[in-house]
């Protein structure tokens, strides 16, 4: 009867043992877990969030152009952006992307210039390391 208590308090032991290897696994991958997730909201904000930096109405109310940038610059090189040029309620009319050479500045409204004609639009970007470049 002796080696049946040995037995028995084997299979318990190797139980206990094989729910302690699973919980500290299962610990682990919830640190992973939570560790990937605290990243995710930087890396929205310096890769994907959208951003309007200007917008310019046209002298009859009736267009407005944006110029947004996608992400944050986190380094020296060209700045991502969009323009887009739309309809008073929305209705995008045209959406340019390009970038902008601005030594890894923020972008403002300093970096356009919108001039607004009768039967179109005159974009001009400029950045701090760049000629003006002109977009119709």
């Amino acid at each position: 009867m002796h080696d049946a208590g040995k037995k028995s308090l084997k299979i318990v032991g190797s139980s206990l043992l094989r729910i302690l290897i699973t919980l500290t696994i299962l610990g682990l991958l919830l640190r992973l877990i939570l560790a990937f997730s605290s990243c995710v909201p930087f890396v929205y904000e310096v890769g994907f969030k959208v951003t309007d930096v200007a917008k310019e109405a046209s002298p009859d109310g009736r267009y407005e152009a944006v110029l947004q940038t996608h992400g944050e610059p986190v380094s020296f090189g060209p700045t991502p952006l969009r323009v887009i040029v739309q309809t008073k309620d929305g209705n995008v009319l045209e959406e340019i992307e390009d970038s902008v050479a601005n030594d890894g500045a923020i972008l403002s409204d300093d970096n356009w210039v919108v001039v607004w004609e009768e039967e179109q639009v005159s974009i001009t970007l400029r950045g701090c390391e760049q000629e003006m470049r002109l977009t119709r």
